[in-house]
């Protein structure tokens, strides 16, 4: 009977392309990279959509920057950092609608204020401020109806 042995060259996972994908070389780092703070990283993606989307529209000079070009979801954000522990709505609105038109106007050219687009703003403007709520960054008061408090204060 005759044996036949293969031969099979394995080198280490660190001479792999991507390796630390894979395998970590401590444990400590381990732990951070799979043990994120979840509010923390929220919190960074809200403020600075740039670094995470990788697009040119979204870039920022300064942390207190809005750009109408941001995703809906950063802009409301941003607006809810620049305010106090309560939000009247109402006021936040108006923020969103002048920051979001401007840049839609700047697309259409055209001065003329449609109702049509007024309540696609509203409707825009409720669905990210329930989303904001579902991740906690909000909540509704029981003392003013038409205020949300902030749950969050200095997420850094």
């Amino acid at each position: 009977m005759k044996v036949t042995y293969i031969k099979i060259n394995i080198s280490p996972p660190s001479h792999s392309p991507l390796y630390e994908l894979f395998y970590f070389d401590d444990v400590s780092a381990a732990k951070k990279h799979l043990m994120a703070v979840p509010r923390v990283t929220s919190c960074c993606t809200l403020s600075n959509p740039h670094y995470y989307l990788q697009c040119k529209c979204c870039e920022i000079t300064s942390s207190d920057e809005v750009r109408p070009t941001m995703p809906e979801m950063s802009i409301l954000y941003k607006l809810h950092l620049q305010s106090g522990k309560l939000i009247n709505l109402y006021d936040w609105l108006e923020g969103f609608k002048s920051i979001v038109s401007t840049e839609e106007n700047a697309r259409k050219r055209s001065k003329v204020k449609s109702k049509a687009n007024d309540k696609d703003l509203n409707v825009r403007f409720l669905l990210t401020v329930s989303e904001l709520q579902m991740m906690g960054f909000i909540k509704p008061t029981k003392r003013k109806t038409d205020h949300v408090a902030r749950t969050t204060f200095g997420c850094f």
